[in-house]
């Protein structure tokens, strides 16, 4: 399926032009004649008596998502799943990385000014009830994820840019996003959110009763009694845990969730995107029914593949990916890879504690950069990932247009940390082999928790290395480990000292806001370490509105150098994304880009009944 825009980093930059443009005529360095985006592997010529004939795609993943909330939360499966129950007004082509349409008619045109798309919806779309899908979902959606009172802070940055969002008179069909101002992500606006259903997620109409514009204003909306209403029942569980409640556009419809271990999809019949361009990724449904299957430890993982018990995986460890690959059946019966990934995964630290639960450890920089110094990170790359991930020093992938190449690797350096701490006062006064430090009159030693997640595999072995390499350092770290479902949660309101975070990232250019402006501290968004100031915030603000690379990389250059000499974290590494797929099914391409297989495309080979494929 064609996955729309990737949180944190999917962004797109185009030139001024006269007259209307449509996206795409972007200018974007990432276009589809520069990148490989995807590996695709050849259909079987035969079936093994042994493959199944069951046209129900089973998918491995390590953790479920908290919610399927259209609005609210934000995780990669809660993501993936969408791809298959909701519709966008445009996606992105996984094949190509461009814009390609999905509820609209086309790509929007634009006005010579950039500031007002155009678009029109496809004729013969619909609900599960039969209902058109109409102009008012779409003003409703863009009113309900701007709404102050909607616990959405992930999302807020990228919809700040859209004034207004209207219909055009006298139809049902045409609407107009107004914009403020030029923005990297413009293009990309209608990629993020799922268009819901108005009449199912505000029965009464009251958003329709205020502007988008007296909707952002919290301090106005919250004496409203019938908007506060809506927005308790919006926030609350209804439309994000409970089955019945959880429906979209999309062609899949989800049948059950049995939390902890399986979520199934069902495919529509009669749906309208049988109806639609089949050569489109997202319109082509094969599989009857999806199973999201959950197995977080390594060993029953491969045991589940060995015994074909599951047809995907793009969650495997490259430790179980190696091992399984020594099996010949394994071989016969799947396709696998390591391909590239633009992930990232940090070592989080708290630089903005409360000083209470959480003590002031890493406020200093100097303790911040010892803190790199003591990483491991060459070592956790080869030992844990078996070297098949890519260093990271900084905010960028190194291979992305607009990395700063001057940036260096940390190195391990056990002296280089010592000499850091002392010089920030940090050192063992008592003999206890443990550093500390008079902080606000008393004397606090240097101990700390990190937390990390246990259904991730190999993050306790990150774990192992990391706290004993800082303990050569009289550093003292509490293991705390959790679920990745209680870790997140954790996190956003920055209750933790330190903590393992992985970020899915883009191969197109960065917008770092939602990673690294303040705003974006303050609201429990992504920000997770507290980085920035007014100087960082302001930079930031320049590079969204630069359409300019010219001008834009310089301004790229001084922000990741600015990171860089903060360390607000410690940069570990972007792994390759491990991906397996049973042959028994043909269409089986792997993307670069998340999710990595689309699910839906997956078309079954042994079954001649279905006629899907002239394997016998």
């Amino acid at each position: 399926m064609i996955q729309r825009l990737c949180i944190f980093t999917l962004s797109v930059f185009f030139l001024v032009a006269c007259g209307t443009k449509k996206p795409g005529q972007n200018g974007n360095p990432n276009d589809s004649t520069s990148i490989k985006a995807y590996r695709e592997n050849p259909d079987a010529t035969q079936c093994e008596p042994n493959w199944s004939k069951d046209n129900i795609v089973v998918n491995h993943w390590l953790n479920e998502p908290p919610t399927l909330h259209p609005t609210n939360e934000y995780t990669s499966n809660r993501n993936f799943v969408f791809g298959y129950i909701h519709s966008y007004l445009l996606l992105v082509d996984l094949r190509t990385l461009e814009l390609k349409p999905d509820l609209v008619k086309a790509l929007p045109t634009i006005s010579a000014d950039g500031l007002t798309y155009d678009f029109e919806l496809k004729d013969g779309i619909s609900w599960d009830d039969g209902s058109p899908i109409t102009s008012e979902d779409v003003i409703f959606t863009y009113k309900a994820n701007s709404c102050g009172l909607i616990n959405n802070a992930f999302a807020k940055p990228y919809i700040e840019s859209l004034l207004d969002v209207k219909a055009v008179q006298g139809s049902n069909t045409k609407f107009q996003f107004i914009l403020k101002e030029k923005y990297i992500l413009n293009d990309y606006l209608s990629t993020y959110f799922p268009i819901m259903q108005r009449k199912v997620y505000d029965p009464t109409n009251v958003l329709a009763k205020y502007s988008l514009a007296t909707l952002r204003k919290v301090e106005e909306i919250t004496v409203i009694n019938e908007m506060t209403a809506w927005a308790e029942k919006m926030n609350g569980p209804t439309y994000g845990i409970e089955v019945a409640n959880i429906s979209g556009a999309g062609p899949y419809k989800l049948e059950s969730w049995e939390k902890g271990q399986t979520m199934v999809l069902v495919k529509k019949k009669d749906h309208w995107s049988a109806k639609q361009d089949q050569s489109m990724l997202q319109y082509a449904c094969y599989p009857d029914k999806i199973i999201f299957k959950m197995v977080a430890d390594e060993n029953a993982v491969k045991i589940e593949a060995n015994n074909q018990s599951i047809d995907v995986s793009t969650f495997l460890t490259t430790k179980a990916l190696l091992d399984l690959e020594k099996n010949p059946e394994f071989t016969k019966n799947y396709h696998f890879g390591y391909l590239p990934a633009y992930n990232s995964t940090y070592l989080m630290m708290n630089c903005k504690p409360d000083g209470v639960n959480h003590k002031n450890f890493f406020t200093d920089k100097k303790v911040r950069q010892a803190m790199a110094y003591l990483t491991p990170v060459e070592d956790v790359i080869k030992v844990v990932y078996f070297g098949k991930a890519d260093r990271l020093v900084g905010p960028m992938h190194p291979n992305k247009k607009g990395f700063n190449k001057t940036l260096t690797p940390i190195p391990l350096d056990i002296d280089k940390a010592n000499a850091l701490l002392d010089e920030a006062g940090w050192k063992d006064t008592d003999g206890d082999n443990i550093r500390d430090k008079m902080i606000d009159g008393k004397k606090e030693k240097f101990e700390f928790k990190l937390m990390y997640p246990t259904d991730s595999p190999v993050a306790m072995d990150i774990a192992d290395l990391v706290m004993e390499s800082m303990k050569k350092a009289m550093i003292s770290i509490i293991p705390d480990g959790m679920p990745m479902g209680e870790l997140v949660p954790k996190a956003t309101v920055h209750d933790f000292d330190m903590t393992f975070f992985a970020f899915g990232q883009s191969a197109l250019p960065d917008d770092f806001k939602q990673l690294w402006g303040t705003g974006s501290w303050t609201s429990n968004g992504s920000n997770l370490s507290g980085f920035g100031n007014a100087q960082s915030d302001a930079l930031i603000d320049s590079m969204n509105v630069e359409l300019d690379w010219n001008k834009r990389i310089p301004m790229m250059h001084r922000f990741q150098k600015m990171v860089y000499d903060e360390q607000p974290v410690i940069f570990f590494m972007a792994s390759n994304r491990k991906i397996m797929i049973h042959k028994r099914f043909g269409n089986a391409t792997m993307y670069y880009e998340r999710p990595g297989v689309m699910l839906n495309n997956l078309k079954l080979l042994c079954s001649p009944a279905n006629g899907t494929s002239n394997v016998q």
